[in-house]
């Protein structure tokens, strides 16, 4: 026998239940830790993401030392609409940057373009946004409008909206 004899008019202790072995939590354990392994092997395998990524190929020829040519024309040229619209109301000010773009490429295209308003009067620039526009098809045309902030005391009519970088990339 195990541990002392009870006294005179003393139960004996009952015999304590096997512990629990938890195994579903041990096993999600062991999967979660898996898991963060196998993110710290792509992580460094990858290199991290510290380092500046990789920059794409010069417009220039190595071979040739010439400017390739580019089939498809310039990417500012997909930009077909980009304009002022005051849809101000009651008091409120309301302008809007209106834009469409048309594909002239021949893949699925997205765009990135960066543009400006100047104040005329001034010659200052009062607001400068990106529009971003995705999968775009050949020959398809992308509209949309962007809100922007207007200096009180400025009305639409003194502003002016300059396109001053067009980003077109392949989409996947």
């Amino acid at each position: 026998m195990s541990g002392p004899a009870p006294r005179w008019g003393e139960q004996p202790r009952p015999p304590e239940p096997p512990r629990k072995q938890h195994r579903l939590r041990t096993a999600l354990l062991a999967v979660l830790g898996a898991l963060v392994v196998l993110i710290a092997i792509g992580v460094v395998a990858t290199g991290g993401g510290d380092e500046d990524p990789p920059q794409p190929p010069s417009a220039t020829s190595e071979n040739t030392g010439r400017e390739e040519e580019k089939p498809e024309g310039d990417e500012a040229d997909d930009v077909t609409r980009l304009e002022l619209v005051d849809h101000s109301a009651y008091g409120v000010a309301d302008v809007r940057v209106e834009y469409e773009f048309t594909n002239r490429s021949g893949e699925k295209s997205d765009y990135e373009v960066t543009y400006e308003v100047v104040n005329e009067k001034t010659d200052k620039r009062v607001w400068q946004s990106v529009l971003l526009e995705t999968g775009v098809k050949p020959g398809q045309s992308a509209t949309g409008e962007d809100p922007i902030n207007v200096p009180e005391g400025t009305g639409a009519e003194q502003l002016e909206v300059k396109v001053t970088e067009v980003d077109r990339t392949a989409s996947f």
